[in-house]
């Protein structure tokens, strides 16, 4: 457990940091920036609480956190595609319905774009599809994220297994977890930068600062604190 809580020490530092490195840019008020960013944001600080909550109760209330990776993801999802994929039309409908639009599927028939569709668009978007790691980790785990976000039976699986009710979440899938969710926030900065109009020297100032946040990381886990 002790390395659970050093993990999520180690991640909260890390995205407020990253936070930090992008909180002074200066963004254009255009309601597609708006809209996309507001959602990166809120992505980034579901993955900040999810750390803290981790810091204070442990493993305690893991299953709380799987809720909120589910919303992280799809805060990031819909950010991602507001501020650098959706059309302008695709921008007013979400804005008048409050509901994502729909476009056409790889079957030809209309559908609204949900989690998985996003992720294949977003990860060509970002450039990651060599890798290949956001569609497949969207596609392995929403299903059971959505279990404890609704109140489906993996939630209930996960309370009634051990010999109390309450969560009952592995230290080292929380690990993973919370390792995951500091890759989608590094994304949604970069996402940010991006958007923001800066010249190259001021991007590449910025993005310094995300990296070296991240060579931090590496270096703990090459000393295994991390």
């Amino acid at each position: 457990m002790d390395e659970l809580v050093n993990e999520a020490v180690i991640v909260h530092h890390e995205l407020v940091g990253i936070v930090t490195a992008v909180s002074d840019l200066v963004f254009s008020r255009d309601k597609k920036v708006e809209i996309g960013l507001s959602l990166l944001r809120a992505s980034a600080d579901h993955a900040i609480a999810s750390a803290r909550l981790i810091e204070v109760t442990q493993a305690e209330l893991g299953a709380s956190v799987v809720v909120l990776a589910r919303s992280q993801i799809d805060s990031f999802l819909r950010g991602v595609f507001f501020l650098q994929i959706a059309t302008d039309e695709e921008v007013d409908y979400f804005i008048e319905n409050d509901e994502m639009p729909s476009r056409k599927m790889p079957n030809g028939n209309m559908g609204r774009l949900g989690p998985k569709t996003l992720a294949s668009m977003v990860e060509a978007e970002l450039g990651i599809t060599e890798n290949g790691k956001l569609f497949p980790m969207v596609d392995n785990t929403w299903k059971s994220f959505s279990g404890f976000t609704h109140g489906g039976m993996h939630m209930v699986q996960t309370y009634s297994e051990a010999d109390e009710i309450g969560s009952n979440i592995a230290a080292d899938n929380l690990i993973n977890l919370l390792r995951n969710m500091s890759v989608l926030v590094t994304f949604s900065a970069c996402a940010m930068v991006n958007a923001c109009g800066l010249n190259v020297e001021e991007q590449q100032e910025v993005l310094q600062k995300l990296a070296a946040i991240s060579k931090c990381r590496a270096e703990r886990v090459l000393e295994g604190k991390a």
